[in-house]
């Protein structure tokens, strides 16, 4: 299990949201509430890298808004 926080150069209402990646040797989850990943490179990159760091059989985003626009 990892978890982590994007630092987003603006403020939103959700400052203290994370994502949070779950594995095993072969599924990974990564689930984000509310969470803005920033448009970098870099971040690209870091998904990227985590998931395709094992040949996972199944590979699941999970992304959820709690608030109505």
């Amino acid at each position: 299990m990892r978890g982590f926080i994007f630092e987003n150069g603006f403020v939103t209402n959700e400052d203290d949201v994370m994502g949070l990646f779950v594995s095993n040797e072969k599924e990974i989850l990564f689930t984000e509430v509310d969470l803005v990943p920033p448009e970098k490179d870099e971040v690209h990159d870091y998904l990227y890298k985590v998931f395709n760091e094992k040949k996972y059989e199944t590979v699941l985003y999970l992304a959820t808004r709690n608030e109505l626009e």
